[in-house]
């Protein structure tokens, strides 16, 4: 079938328009935003881990809920190394009060914190992260 003018019009004003604004995140996107965030902060906690020098081995895998100090050695200089690295990568910037250790005992916690400054500077930014 071949379309003429009049037949691609009708077709383009059956298509929604693009929304100017985001619409309300649903729980599966927010899962699926969690679930994406945990796994790029995992990953991001292995090259921190692994550019280490004293890190007692390279772990393959970071699990959302290992402790990062007693099962894969995070040290002080580690913990820096690894709130620059988050800075730097997710463009946010951690305030005294939330450099506490319990923020960063684990991929989840880190997640936790982050997850929010995520939201505030861009609140479509789950619907993109799906």
């Amino acid at each position: 079938m071949k379309l003429g003018s009049s037949n691609l019009t009708k077709i383009l004003l059956q298509v929604d328009p693009v929304p100017t604004a985001c619409e309300p995140v649903t729980k599966g996107v927010n899962f699926a935003m969690t679930t994406k965030l945990i796994a790029e902060l995992s990953e991001l906690v292995l090259q921190v881990i692994r550019a280490t020098e004293d890190a007692p081995a390279s772990p393959r895998t970071v699990n959302p809920m290992d402790n990062l100090v007693s099962d894969h050695g995070l040290t002080s200089l580690t913990f820096i190394s690894l709130v620059v690295a988050i800075e730097q990568q997710f463009d946010v910037t951690f305030v005294d009060d939330e450099l506490l250790a319990e923020n960063f005992e684990t991929v989840q916690a880190i997640a936790d914190l982050l997850k929010p400054k995520l939201e505030q500077r861009d609140p479509c930014l789950m619907d993109m992260l799906v």
